[in-house]
């Protein structure tokens, strides 16, 4: 599957006749509305469009003024089971956890519109099936598994992922799992965990401390000692990712002081 598409306006080229998907779910890829709304703002309505192509199906999000007219568009190419997913999303059906699991795994890649799709959908549930499903992945031996737990539990509501990511984050010391359950952490934005997360912070995997240096700008305070100057290490981090996570996160911190 192709990465996302760069343009966060769409130009004025040849295009072919969109199929207006009504009812499509505004959790499709959240950052795709996201990065809209942070030019634009919130609070816009909004219109979905597909259109078959490539071998694939290229899912176009636009901002709609009061007149109903496009004030701007997002688009990314979306997966086959990714597809599956946001149907099922759009309609109401809630597919079996293992199934969206196994949607998710098939690509083994975290960062792939199956996995977090599907890692969406179970989030938003909030059911105990899904909560305990989740679980037991996170308790399991596969490491994919466990980051995708990790990675469901912390798009869940329920209180009680928290601690289960903690643990995660305590006991792990693969990269993956490490990386989901510290990502995870900062989504949930709850200070309580900056022990565990701040235990990977020099972690030998880059992608794990850039994970740290994400979670950190939301889990700090600025006046906290340890976790600054942990993040001013990170910023001088010899893997350029990291000092750029680093940095924007001290950046944020230093506008909320």
């Amino acid at each position: 599957m192709s990465a996302p598409s760069s343009s966060a306006e769409r130009g004025s080229g040849p295009r072919r006749s969109p199929r207006r998907t009504a009812g499509w779910p505004s959790t499709w890829r959240p950052h795709s509305r996201a990065g809209l709304e942070r030019t634009y703002g919130p609070g816009h309505p909004s219109a979905v469009h597909r259109y078959p192509e490539d071998g694939g199906i290229t899912v176009e999000v636009q901002l709609l003024d009061p007149a109903g007219h496009p004030v701007s568009g997002n688009d990314q190419q979306t997966g086959h089971a990714a597809i599956a997913t946001l149907l099922e999303t759009s309609l109401g059906i809630a597919a079996p956890a293992p199934e969206l699991a196994a949607r998710a795994l098939r690509r083994a890649d975290p960062g792939d519109d199956d996995w977090t799709e599907a890692a969406t959908a179970l989030g938003l549930r909030g059911d105990e099936d899904t909560f305990r499903a989740a679980v037991l992945w996170c308790r399991g031996t596969d490491p994919l598994r466990q980051a995708f737990g990790a990675d469901v539990l912390g798009r869940s509501r329920a209180p009680r992922s928290r601690q289960v990511l903690r643990e995660l984050a305590r006991e792990t010391g693969h990269p993956v799992v490490a990386r989901a359950a510290v990502a995870a952490l900062g989504r949930r934005a709850d200070p309580a965990a900056l022990p565990e997360v701040l235990r990977h912070a020099e972690h030998p995997e880059a992608a794990v401390r850039a994970a740290v240096a994400d979670a950190l700008a939301g889990l700090l305070a600025a006046g906290h000692t340890e976790g600054m100057e942990q993040l001013r290490a990170l910023a001088e981090d010899h893997d350029t990712e990291v000092r750029a996570r680093a940095a924007h996160a001290l950046t944020v911190l230093r506008g909320e002081s």
